[in-house]
């Protein structure tokens, strides 16, 4: 092999290198950033104190909607973002404001069983389904937050989500 050659070839074998030890450093960095993270979102997060504004049970029009109609049930499953945590009232919920976009979307009364908790993890999505009377025309599920701060596994996460009968 030429010495040109020979250089080019160890100067290709030093890129590679260079590239796959930058890959993994720049891995467990991140991997190190989001575990930090992780754990400053716990300590800073205060506990739930209060509860969330009621949804559960609410009927929620849009103008323009006709009341004669059938309602839409709209059922809300998941975690605190679900059940409304963090706002002043009912109408800032998640809830009402998706009621209130299908109604007006769809010129009916949206009616919403809201059967989220503060701290719901996917594991407690079968229980919360159970809760539910009646089958809903669409379920809202908004659950994940706390699989991550609980360093739960993707897998179990997806098992719970999948909610076979």
């Amino acid at each position: 092999m030429s010495a040109p050659l020979r250089l080019a070839v160890v100067m290709c074998r030093r890129t590679a290198v260079g590239s796959v030890v930058g890959s993994l450093v720049g891995s467990a960095a991140a991997v190190g950033l989001i575990g930090g993270q992780l754990t400053l979102a716990r300590r800073r997060i205060p506990r739930a104190c209060t509860l969330p504004p009621v949804t559960d049970g609410t009927a929620w029009v849009a103008p323009g909607a006709d009341r004669r109609r059938r309602a839409l049930r709209v059922a809300f499953l998941g975690d605190s973002m679900a059940a409304g945590y963090g706002v002043d009232s009912p109408a800032q919920t998640l809830g009402a404001q998706v009621a209130m976009r299908l109604s007006a979307a769809t010129r009916r009364t949206v009616a919403v069983r809201n059967v989220a908790a503060v701290g719901a993890r996917s594991r407690d999505l079968r229980g919360q389904l159970e809760r539910l009377d009646g089958k809903p025309e669409l379920a809202v599920i908004v659950v994940g937050a706390n699989d991550v701060t609980h360093h739960c596994l993707r897998a179990d996460a997806v098992r719970h989500l999948a909610l076979r009968e």
